[in-house]
């Protein structure tokens, strides 16, 4: 990829040197106007293999996102030289228009060498397009086509140059600055195209295609989950960065919503290979994004501090029950609690309720800022314990009948 740019980078110095020496021995301003572009055109091609060298290296500390950027921003400097270029050539061009008109002007004696230099031109931008198109198709770069597409453009524009230099030949001369005013329009045209590409993309415009990519992957789970807000995309160079928010149930477990925010990511990733990453943020029903709070103080309190608080009003509470776990479940700015616990041998289902509403209430009243508690009792233990001693009691009864002698 970097060799074929270096490629039409010394193409583009040699013809703009030999167009250059050309225009001024034939006075030929469509030839000029071809040479600066063709100079403009190597400098851009230096200014790109550099972008692409910088936007090719990894993540940092200081650019953790990495360093794609840095080609959009070379973007940037390439269309404004381009920019200035045209301008230039135009106002050169349309003097010269006026000077024909005039009556004065220099002559064209020299209008074989210039149309055979602008030839030339023609012909070798034409196979820089098609042999960096080869390269952008085989290696899938965006980047390349785009530079490949410019190469297109020159060889555009050294035809509308062609046009002048043979009118000039054929004793029209004011086709010859008219032609250079076309080509300068052209620069002109060229750079404010890229000027607009390269700031929307420095201003994270979205991405077309990773948004489409995104919406497949959002219904291939619409099942697994509740809904989602509007998918968020934007450019980092010559790649793209997704972010999405789903809405799951609120009493799913970590690993599931895991494992549908893995999945997304890996879908879009594989539908859209110039995504590099996708960050996927899981939230419970009924999540407002514009009731963000402006402080922690705001926030409902952390997992560990209400479990902490929970734990101690049961000890409080003396019962013989074992506390398992605390689990805390955030509906917007409220917390539902479920607690689950361990009930005696000698504990019957009755005084199980009992002994869970007690704890329903008592957190209730003791932690305020829970808004529902749900107690789940396992009063199991105790049967599981009494079914083992049977059987054990079982076991020991059979062994010992196998023991005994028989009686005939």
């Amino acid at each position: 990829a970097e060799r074929v740019t270096v490629y039409g980078m010394l193409i583009n110095l040699v013809l703009g040197l030999g167009q250059g020496a050309c225009g001024l021995s034939c006075h030929s301003t469509a030839v000029l106007a071809d040479a600066a572009h063709s100079l403009s055109d190597m400098l851009s091609d230096l200014i790109t293999l550099a972008s692409v060298r910088i936007s090719g290296q990894p993540a940092d500390e200081c650019h953790q996102y990495g360093h794609g950027k840095y080609e959009s921003l070379g973007s940037m400097f390439v269309s404004s030289m381009l920019l200035a270029t045209g301008a230039g050539m135009a106002t050169h061009s349309f003097q010269h228009v006026l000077l024909v008109l005039e009556g004065g002007g220099a002559s064209s004696s020299g209008s074989l060498l210039a149309l055979g230099a602008v030839v030339a031109s023609l012909l070798a931008k034409e196979s820089m397009y098609q042999m960096t198109k080869r390269v952008a198709e085989r290696n899938n770069s965006s980047v390349l086509l785009a530079n490949a597409w410019h190469h297109r453009s020159d060889a555009i524009s050294s035809a509308v140059a062609l046009l002048g230099v043979t009118g000039a030949h054929l004793g029209v001369p004011i086709l010859d600055p008219v032609a250079g005013l076309c080509v300068s329009l052209l620069i002109v045209r060229m750079g404010s195209n890229l000027l607009f590409d390269s700031l929307r993309e420095l201003t994270d415009q979205s991405h077309h295609e990773a948004n489409h990519a995104a919406h497949r992957a959002l219904k291939s789970v619409r099942e697994s989950i509740v809904g989602h807000l509007p998918i968020r995309t934007r450019r980092m160079g010559p790649n793209a960065l997704v972010d999405l928010r789903i809405f799951v149930d609120p009493n799913m477990p970590v690993s599931s919503a895991h494992q549908i925010a893995e999945h997304l990511r890996t879908y879009i990733m594989q539908e859209e290979p110039t995504v590099t990453d996708v960050l996927v943020h899981v939230t419970p029903p009924g999540w407002d994004p514009d009731s963000d709070s402006d402080s922690v103080e705001e926030l409902p309190r952390p997992y560990t501090a209400v479990e902490r608080d929970v734990r101690s009003c049961l000890q409080r509470l003396g019962s013989e029950a074992v506390v398992d776990g605390v689990r805390c479940h955030y509906d917007e700015r409220r917390i539902v609690v479920d607690v689950e616990v361990r009930t005696p041998p000698a504990y019957s289902a009755s005084q199980c309720e009992q002994m869970a509403g007690e704890m329903r209430r008592l957190i209730l009243a003791e932690v305020p800022d829970v808004f529902g508690v749900r107690v789940l009792v396992d009063y199991t233990f105790g049967i599981h314990k009494r079914e083992k001693k049977s059987q054990t009691r079982a076991s020991q009864q059979v062994a010992l009948a196998r023991s005994s002698p028989q009686e005939e």
